[in-house]
Formats: C-alpha cells, structure tokens, sequence
C-alpha cells in the first residue's frame, strides 16, 4: 500500500489523476490580464554609436532643415560666384553661373555651367527637387526669360535656385550691359 501511494503522488505531481492528491502545477491558477503599450517601430536608420541602439539617428529632410547659406537679389553679368555671402562677381574665367549674354528679345543665355531650366509657370523647387533636376536634366547652355528659373550646382556643392526677374539688354552699343536682375537662393550642402 505504500508504493500505491508514493506512486500516486508521483503520478499527481505530473498532472495524472491520481488519488486524490494535487500536483502544484496541476493547481488551479489564477486568470491575469496584462495591458500592454506597443509603440511601432520607426523607419529611421539607428545610431551606431555603441550606445543605445533604440534611439534613432537624426536625419536631415533636406528641405525642412537645409539651411539657406544666401537668399537675396542680384545683377548677373558676365562669370558670378554663388559660394560667397553675398554672392560675388567671378573671376574673368570661373565660378558658379555664367551670363555670356543676353538677347533683344529678353532672353539670357547662360552657359559652361550645368544647370536645369524651371519654366515660369512651375512651382518654385526645393533644395532636393532642384538638386534632382540638375542631375536628371541638366544642360551645358540654357536660355530664359524674366519669371523662370535656373537650378544648379555649385562649386563647392551647394545647390542654388536663380529666378530672372528682368533680363537687361545692352545691345551692339554697349554688350557690357547685357545683365539679369536675379533673385537667388543658395542652400548650405
């Protein structure tokens, strides 16, 4: 009779009906509810700095924190350099735009640099949408007129934004004169 027992507590112990004993886990549990917060996952890149791995990496929207290194009117004649404050006449050879010339019937040919034309009836750029299109549809030699605007890349890669607001022509008395008044907009890289 005592093997029948210690058998049957054995047998309890593992959760078999037995004698009448209990097992401790067979016991009878108490129900518990847990309310949880979950917070989903971010699409930003992680700092790998070996500190914490949850905290993400600031990242840079370049329109909403690109700064803007120089925003201003200016009279373009001949080369002009875009990476001073204020932007600058360039040497007789170099810099950021070029305004060989200008035209009788107000159009301003600038040339040697890359640059993409944004027609007048377009929404100005962003620093990213006029960055892209200089890479996507730049051109060596682009012609406009008083209300468009020109995108381009300087030389120390900040990515400008030049909007004509009159196109000045000197004419074959005085080509000197041929100038553009230009609202433009430099970004910091």
């Amino acid at each position: 009779m005592a093997v029948v027992a210690v058998l049957g507590i054995v047998a309890g112990f593992f959760g078999l009906p037995a004698t009448g004993l209990r097992s401790p886990t067979g016991a009878a549990q108490p129900t518990v509810t847990v309310t949880a917060t979950v917070t989903a996952a971010s699409d930003k890149p992680l700092q790998d700095k070996g500190g914490d791995q949850g905290t993400p990496a600031p990242t840079a929207s370049s329109d909403a924190t690109t700064a803007v290194f120089y925003h201003g009117t200016v009279r373009l004649e001949g080369y002009f350099e875009l990476d001073t404050n204020p932007p600058s006449e360039g040497l007789a050879v170099g810099g950021d735009i070029l305004l060989p010339e200008t035209l009788s019937d107000g159009i301003a040919r600038f040339a040697d640099i890359r640059m993409a034309l944004v027609e007048a009836d377009q929404k100005p750029p962003t620093q990213s949408e006029c960055a892209n299109l200089v890479h996507t549809q730049g051109r060596d030699v682009v012609e406009a007129t008083a209300g468009e605007s020109l995108c381009l890349i300087t030389g120390r890669d900040r990515t400008a934004l030049v909007k004509l607001k009159k196109v000045l022509f000197g004419g074959t008395d005085d080509p000197n004169e041929d100038s553009a008044q230009a609202e433009i907009t430099v970004w910091d890289k």
